[in-house]
């Protein structure tokens, strides 16, 4: 409480005394989905929608259409579509196609890829969370096509395999060549 009634000297801070709070509401079922293209919106924690593809989860906080515009065995190239993967928590393998190597990163760190650059993601810990950046339709559209809709909100103990038909299907409708 000190700390705040000392920052009324260095801040423009107005205490009001006798707020009135607001009242608790549920919440609307309208902050469980994404909004509409480009039109701002709120989405509560762990809600909106969620597709499984194998082992992969994607939980968009927006879609590549709302902007205007297992998976990780093969090689993936977008042409048109860079990439920009931040590592939340675990440790994600990373190779680039032509490389020498697979790159492994942790919490925090963060990597590019360009379009038309092939790569392969792997898991190297039990977990991982990413956040994926994506200047059109890139990994987030591939894994909600070829997945189904996931109703959970846990990841589940065994995952179902990918339909190689629809990836390879679902590939070739958004300009991914998958080696």
């Amino acid at each position: 409480m000190a700390m705040m009634l000392t920052a009324k000297d260095k801040f423009d801070v107005h205490c009001v005394h006798d707020y009135p709070p607001p009242e608790f509401s549920d919440w609307l079922e309208t902050e469980n989905k994404l909004g509409e293209p480009l039109q701002p919106y709120y989405l509560r924690a762990n809600t909106g929608p969620r597709w499984m593809a194998g082992g992969l989860l994607s939980r968009p906080f927006i879609l590549a259409s709302q902007n205007g515009g297992s998976i990780t065995e093969w090689y993936m190239k977008f042409a048109n579509v860079d990439h920009c993967l931040f590592v939340v928590e675990g440790k994600l393998k990373v190779e680039i196609e032509g490389s020498s190597g697979e790159n492994v990163l942790r919490d925090r760190e963060t990597v590019v890829i360009s379009a038309g650059q092939g790569f392969k993601l792997d898991f190297a810990s039990p977990f991982v969370k990413i956040f994926s950046v994506a200047n059109g339709r890139g990994i987030e559209t591939l894994i909600q096509q070829v997945g189904k809709t996931f109703e959970g909100f846990v990841l589940p103990d065994k995952v179902e395999e990918v339909d190689s038909d629809k990836l390879a299907r679902v590939a070739k409708e958004i300009g991914v060549t998958i080696e």
